[in-house]
């Protein structure tokens, strides 16, 4: 790949929550899952869906690369933690947590938003990421990387207000991850992403006018006029 490193984590496990994919756009899950086994990382791809995790794995594998799919939904603590158990298994360590997976809870004000929708995107994109950190820490006992996809959402919340607080609550995790582990050589960062066009986006706009006109409305709203893609 053009501008890579090749072979940056090699000998490294990682685990990339929401890292399937079932639809034609590219996921950042599944980008994230194959970069890491492109430079020679063994990949745990964790999604809800095992046959879009299956996917992402057929993909990496067809590169050369080295993954395991596994299928389980990050609300779930015992889920999370039969995750990092399956891949210290296959691969004797862990080394990588992308806490990737997210939902957007739909749009809506403070005033508007209902407590389903509340309850639905904290768990997820927040309490999923939490539990995955509280079970893959201790197993990066040579030290590790935690990274939190988080978003510009949280800088600029417009209507997406539960998506925005709960991936502020990502930026949290973060902090506090760096200062109760640092110094057991664990870091953590956080990515915030821009308006980037992925599956999930394809999927709210479901009709040809509206996916036509989705990325235009949205390119607008970046202070660059511009969308990234995965």
């Amino acid at each position: 790949m053009s501008g890579s490193t090749a072979g940056r984590v090699a000998g490294r496990a990682a685990i990339v929550t929401g890292g399937g994919m079932s639809g034609d756009e590219m996921s950042i899950g599944r980008a994230i899952a194959v970069l890491l086994a492109r430079e020679g990382a063994r990949v745990g791809v964790l999604d809800v869906d095992v046959e879009a995790a299956r996917a992402t794995v057929a993909e990496i594998e067809d590169g050369g690369g080295v993954a395991l799919a596994i299928q389980g939904d990050v609300t779930s603590e015992e889920d999370c933690r039969r995750a990092v158990a399956e891949v210290l298994e296959q691969a004797g360590r862990l080394d990588i947590l992308v806490n990737n997976v997210g939902i957007t809870a739909g749009a809506g004000l403070i005033t508007e938003v209902g407590e389903a929708a509340w309850d639905r995107a904290m768990d997820v994109n927040a309490k999923g990421a939490f539990f995955m950190t509280k079970h893959a820490v201790p197993a990066m006992t040579g030290g590790g990387s935690v990274v939190n996809i988080s978003s510009i959402a949280t800088i600029s919340p417009r209507h997406g207000t539960v998506y925005a607080i709960s991936k502020k609550a990502l930026e949290e995790l973060t902090l506090a991850i760096a200062v109760q582990f640092g110094a057991q050589g664990i870091r953590a960062n956080s990515v915030l992403p821009g308006e980037v066009w992925t599956e999930l986006m394809a999927r709210l706009y479901p009709n040809p006018e509206e996916a036509a006109r989705g990325p235009q409305l949205r390119r607008r709203r970046s202070l660059l006029g511009t969308e990234g893609d995965a």
